[in-house]
């Protein structure tokens, strides 16, 4: 899946609704229908509006931590600050996955 978000990052400059949607739906047992919806029927919206504010009041708006993803490292997660080109972001997966 990561090359996959390789390939849709660089040909469309970030991802958008249709390229998030196809990239998920690789994902094994989702259910497309519901992730439709989800995108049409704006039911998170609130909540979603509620979680920026909340970020923003921390100073955690526009970053992204990226975890490790191997579970035997209990290292801090990387914070990625503000717009960056999705080079940035490909270097610290590619550090996390080490």
């Amino acid at each position: 899946m990561k090359n996959e978000l390789k390939i849709i990052v660089r040909s469309n400059g970030w991802v958008n609704k249709n390229t998030l949607k196809r990239f998920v739906s690789q994902i094994q047992g989702l259910d497309i229908y519901k992730l439709n919806s989800c995108f049409e029927v704006h039911n998170y919206k609130c909540c979603i509006k509620a979680d920026i504010a909340l970020a923003a009041s921390f100073g955690f708006l526009y970053s992204i931590f990226c975890n490790s993803f191997n579970s035997n490292d209990d290292s801090d997660p990387e914070k990625i600050r503000g717009t960056q080109p999705f080079d940035a972001f490909n270097a610290v997966i590619d550090r996390r996955i080490g």
